[in-house]
């Protein structure tokens, strides 16, 4: 019983001396917040409370870590508070236990629902002459944008609900199909797609624009065409389309048809166009060979009298060896014989044949400009009207010039040392045939021969060949003694650079 005693005495003692059991440690909850919020909700902020302290703020476009330390061992609650509608975190008040002295995560991912919808618009357009600008749109009577004839508009975060979709702006010429505003019904977080359909038709016409030319020696520039105040140049066998013309009655007319052929009908017709109607108007022309004519003149130019090559140029060179000239009742058929075979510029040959034909139809140098050849040391006399030019003439034609510039191309035909060409004297202001004229030939690069190498070629119509054309148109009125080239700008037609 003493030795009990005593060991009791002991234990009490013992447990005297230590004292009451001391409290587990503080410990701590680290809390993370992220917010994914969807496109149509604005930026909002919310707060973050543990144990209904005081609320930590934050906002829906960051995310937030932070750590509430010194806690109790114990229970915990950590909660979310003051989120719009739509937005949570699947539980938004957490419970957490503290052992003491540890720490606990809390993480929280805030999601919030759209709460709005989208439309989709798709316009589809049919017909002809689409509104190149297309429409406007209007939701519920505001505008909403553009979208064009056949094309798609997505209109976002549209309130849930009924709304009214319309197409405004629209051409005169095209018109909704049905309903001119059609009733959609949104919810929120979803798409909707409606179709709206447009009809347009035309306001214009189509003119086919035939020439259809049969026989032989054919224009080779074709025809010049008005139709109502526009003028453009035809092939003699050609369709031109001209697509969105005017409705309504139109004058169409034909002229420079060469006088070797025949137009059917009149030169000059009318037409009426009705929107969405396609006109054709055919110009059926017939050609007849103009013949070998009657010989009216011949010039001799002396051989291997072509000018020297210059430092750098090539040795090679045309040399002209006669000019011939013969004539039918419209045209000047001029024959141009050379020392060797010769081809057309367009070929771009070693043998290509380039260079110009000076024509003074009315044999006055008091009128027209300075003859070409005097550059390149000729001393003619002569007041120079016309130009035909090789230079950019291909196997069938060549350019004719005036003083007001191009009068259009003149047929060519190419035989070995010779070329001859076919001179509409309707082209020559409706000449007689009675002219000067001078020429310069040469290669690519250069002049080589002149002709004649003194003063002009007299051009003389035969009296066997009956004068077809009119006198000769007027010409320029100018003072005695006063050149054409001194009252107008200089002429420029081709020439070697």
């Amino acid at each position: 019983m003493k030795r009990l005693a005593c060991l009791l005495g002991s234990t009490l003692l013992a447990a005297c001396a230590h004292g009451p059991t001391p409290p587990p440690p503080p410990g701590a909850i680290a809390v993370a917040v992220v917010t994914r919020s969807a496109v149509d909700n604005p930026l909002f902020t919310f707060g973050v409370v543990v144990d209904n302290g005081t609320p930590i703020s934050v906002s829906s476009a960051e995310h937030l870590n932070f750590v509430a330390a010194g806690l109790t061992a114990g229970k915990h609650v950590v909660a979310l508070r003051q989120l719009p509608a739509g937005c949570g975190a699947g539980t938004d008040s957490r419970e957490l236990s503290l052992r003491g002295g540890d720490t606990v995560t809390v993480f929280f991912a805030v999601r919030c629902e759209r709460t709005t919808g989208d439309l989709v618009l798709n316009t589809v357009t049919t017909g002809v002459e689409l509104d190149p600008d297309g429409y406007a749109v209007t939701i519920n009577g505001a505008a909403r944008g553009t979208v064009s004839a056949n094309g798609t508009m997505t209109v976002r975060n549209l309130a849930p609900g009924s709304h009214l979709v319309e197409l405004a702006g629209l051409a005169a010429n095209c018109a909704a199909v049905g309903a001119a505003a059609q009733a959609v019904d949104l919810v929120a977080g979803a798409a909707v797609s409606i179709e709206k359909n447009v009809t347009c038709r035309p306001t214009t016409g189509t003119l086919r624009l035939v020439t259809a030319t049969a026989g032989t020696d054919l224009d080779p520039d074709g025809y010049v065409i008005t139709l109502d105040e526009f003028t453009l140049r035809l092939h003699p066998n050609r369709t031109a389309v001209f697509g969105r013309y005017t409705p309504g009655d139109h004058q169409i007319a034909i002229a420079d048809v060469e006088e070797n052929c025949v137009l059917a009908g009149s030169v000059s017709r009318s037409f009426s166009l009705a929107a969405g109607d396609t006109v054709t108007v055919a110009m059926q022309v017939t050609c007849a060979a103009v013949g070998p004519g009657v010989a009216g003149f011949s010039a001799a130019d002396p051989a291997a009298d072509t000018m020297p090559a210059t430092a750098g140029s090539s040795a090679r060179a045309h040399d002209l060896v006669a000019i011939t000239g013969r004539y039918t009742p419209d045209f000047l058929l001029l024959t141009l014989r050379f020392s060797a075979n010769i081809s057309a510029p367009a070929r771009h040959a070693a043998n290509s044949v380039y260079g110009f034909i000076d024509l003074d139809v009315d044999e006055s140098a008091a009128t027209g400009v300075e003859p070409g050849i005097n550059i390149f040391g000729g001393n003619a006399e002569q007041g120079i009207e016309y130009e035909i030019s090789l230079f950019g003439g291909d196997e069938t034609s060549v350019e004719l010039y005036g003083l007001d510039g191009s009068l259009g191309r003149v047929a060519v035909r190419f035989d070995g040392d010779s070329v001859t060409i076919r001179v509409p004297l309707s082209k020559l202001g409706r000449d007689d045939g009675n002219l000067s004229l001078t020429a310069v030939f040469g290669t690519y690069g250069r002049a080589t021969d002149v002709a004649p190498n003194t003063g002009v070629v007299l051009a003389r119509r035969p009296a066997a060949v009956a004068a077809a054309v009119a006198p000769p148109a007027a010409t320029l009125q100018v003072h005695p003694g006063q050149r054409i080239s001194e009252t107008r700008p200089a002429v420029k037609w081709p020439r070697w650079p």
